[in-house]
């Protein structure tokens, strides 16, 4: 029994990622307009060389008197895994699942086995500890990578529930198993790579295999197997759930590349950046003033905007939480009171410093300045062809440049201003888009909606700024961050990065400084690394896209 307090060291476990829970409605967004690909996806000879394996699978089963289908699967599965990920790191391909496992360097025999191939950390263990078992480790065939839509999002595999980690082909994973099949038909090691039980291989081996294992470009006959399911042109052969949405997304992406293609070297890029391409499809309209064709898809375009606006919003939640740990850091320093009251009070009175002095008195002053800008045109997504400084692209990258600033800095200055007039920038931009059926304004799942952004704009408009973003601070950054970490208190972990102690705010990490912020990766370019390898764009050296000739037909054919 305890006589006297007896004190231990705070564990510091802080590693919440998203801390104020507003990356559900984006990742949900991102879900709907492009069900079925992540952002890990980018080679069409995974998905086929990983479907023509399984059909090796089932034939070696088949000949075997009492098959050890789960043995049988994950020799196979491996091997075919192993043996592309590993030649193509000798060929310098970025982006591979398991890249680093330690492959051998000369040419001895080697085992086709993720326990024989382990990762660098596993290895490392496994150099401490001979009796470490090593896992799986990182492929192609797990959620993060390939899995969801090779399973899921166009269903070329389905996965046996009584026996987990085996698969049969669906009728589109033996299409794509037949284009692969075309295309290493007659290859010298051809049929040592379907042989399941021939797993041992030498480097100079795999080099030869290159035909076989090089991602970099599928064949004719796989490219138009995967683009069936991936970007179809015949609902009867489409499998995969949602697809119309992943079409719709596709063509928005591909209409809004043709249209800002011919401007391309005005830029000074042989192609067209993914950044103008993102945005041209969330305003509708090219840079140049054009409309695009919205025939079939003007709800996902609606999505897309509606995604775009979200992203805006968070970021600037996002740095105001940085606000709020940078403040509360220093008033601890100084000594200072630390009430959630007087955190939201002192960061109003500091944006009022940051705004010039015609912004000070009341919300309103910005917000005439952008329906200004605005004029006639009926959003700022319909203006900004014409008004540059109403670009949400622009406003973004200006947040984006000072999100992450060093404390006391000129720049907290600056991003507590930009946060602010993204907040105001956003809800008006809600007000205007109300015409739109398609842009959703309120989510389950929102912790700020537009509508509820819409609904403080007009009860602060004719308030000053300070009063503005001290309810924001207090409701949606402070109290909605205690409310989140509340909600994920299921497996015991500290996920506070600040709270509530017995002087006031303070921040729970005990060393290092208050933490990054930026945006929610983004499917949009994966999306595109897909439609190059079906051969539908052409990707740059520079990372431009531009659409190729079977590209256009593909539009033009609807």
């Amino acid at each position: 029994m305890l006589d006297m307090p007896h004190f231990t060291q705070y564990v510091d476990d802080t590693q919440s990622v998203d801390p104020l829970g507003t990356a559900a409605v984006i990742e949900a967004l991102y879900r709907s307009i492009y069900p079925g690909i992540n952002n890990a996806v980018e080679f069409v000879r995974v998905y086929s060389a990983i479907c023509w394996m399984v059909r090796q699978i089932d034939l070696a089963a088949a000949k075997a008197r009492e098959p050890d289908i789960a043995a049988l699967s994950k020799a196979g599965i491996e091997k075919i895994q192993l043996l592309l990920t590993w030649y193509n790191k000798m060929q310098e391909v970025p982006g591979l699942a398991g890249a680093d496992r330690r492959y051998p360097e000369d040419n001895r025999r080697e085992t086709l086995s993720f326990a024989k191939m382990p990762g660098n950390m596993a290895a490392r263990r496994l150099e401490a500890d001979p009796d470490f078992v090593v896992g799986e480790g990182a492929h192609f065939l797990t959620a993060p990578q390939y899995r969801p839509s090779l399973v899921n999002g166009m269903r070329f595999l389905a996965e046996s529930s009584a026996l987990p980690g085996t698969y049969r082909l669906t009728t589109a994973g033996e299409a794509l198993a037949d284009g692969y099949e075309a295309a290493i038909a007659g290859h010298p090691w051809r049929d040592w790579l379907a042989d399941v039980n021939k797993v041992t291989v030498r480097r100079d081996d795999v080099l030869e295999m290159g035909e076989m294992l090089d991602l970099r470009e599928p064949s004719p006959e796989e490219m138009q197997a995967f683009v069936a399911q991936y970007y179809p042109d015949d609902a009867e052969v489409a499998i995969g759930p949602r697809w119309t949405n992943r079409w719709s997304g596709l063509t928005l992406a591909l209409r809004a590349l043709e249209s800002e293609q011919p401007y391309a070297k005005d830029q000074g890029t042989r192609g067209v950046a993914v950044s103008s391409i993102r945005y041209t499809m969330a305003r509708g309209y090219s840079l140049a003033g054009e409309r695009l064709d919205l025939r079939d898809i003007e709800e996902v375009q609606g999505w897309w905007a509606n995604l775009q606006l979200r992203q805006y919003q968070r970021l600037a939640l996002d740095t105001l939480f940085r606000n709020v740990s940078s403040w509360i850091h220093d008033a601890t320093v100084d000594e200072g009171p630390r009430e959630i009251q007087d955190c939201a009070d002192g960061i109003g009175a500091a944006l009022e410093l940051a705004l010039p002095e015609e912004h000070r008195q009341s919300v309103s002053s910005l917000v005439a300045q952008l329906e200004q800008l605005k004029g006639a045109y009926g959003s700022f997504y319909e203006a900004s062809p014409f008004v540059a400084p109403l670009r949400l692209e622009e406003m973004l990258g200006q947040l984006q440049h000072v999100c992450n600033f060093e404390q006391r800095s000129d720049e907290e200055l600056l991003a507590l201003r930009n946060s602010y007039i993204a907040l105001v920038y956003c809800a008006v931009e809600a007000r205007n888009l109300l015409s739109n059926p398609y842009v959703q304004q309120q989510f389950e799942t929102d912790r700020l909606s537009l509508t509820t952004l819409r609904g403080l704009l007009e009860r602060y408009e004719n308030s000053r700024p300070a009063e503005f973003i001290a309810h924001v601070v207090q409701f949606y950054v402070v109290l909605l961050h205690f409310s989140v970490v509340q909600e994920r208190t299921y497996d015991g972990r500290n996920r506070f990065l600040f709270m509530l102690g017995d002087n006031g705010l303070e921040r729970v990490a005990s060393r290092g400084g208050i933490g990054g912020v930026g945006l929610m990766a983004d499917r949009l370019l994966h999306a595109l690394l897909l439609l190059a390898q079906c051969g539908l764009v052409k990707r740059y050296d520079d990372g431009t896209f531009a659409l190729t000739a079977a590209g256009r037909r593909r539009l033009a054919a609807g």
